[in-house]
């Protein structure tokens, strides 16, 4: 069952065309508060710049927009993120 929509809280993630999120994401975090500590493992990456499209990714999946049902990033990100 899906969460209530909150406002996102993970400073990594507060940039992105969608404002709203819901919990739990998909590594089944309950909270933006263990999403952020798992954000903050990722900032040497997303502050390389090795892809624009990393940061969004990683947003998709630690704080995933609240549409009223879920919508996870598909296998085609992940192609694209990796360069396949």
């Amino acid at each position: 069952m899906a969460g209530q929509c909150q406002q996102i809280r993970i400073p990594l993630c507060q940039d992105l065309p969608y404002k709203l999120t819901q919990f739990p994401n998909l590594l089944s975090h309950q909270t933006q508060y263990k999403a952020i500590a798992v954000a903050e493992k990722f900032r040497a990456v997303v502050n390389s710049k090795c892809s624009p499209l990393f940061r969004p990714f990683l947003c998709s999946v630690l704080a995933p927009p609240c549409y009223g049902h879920r919508k996870y990033p598909g296998r085609g990100h992940c192609g694209v993120i990796l360069g396949k």
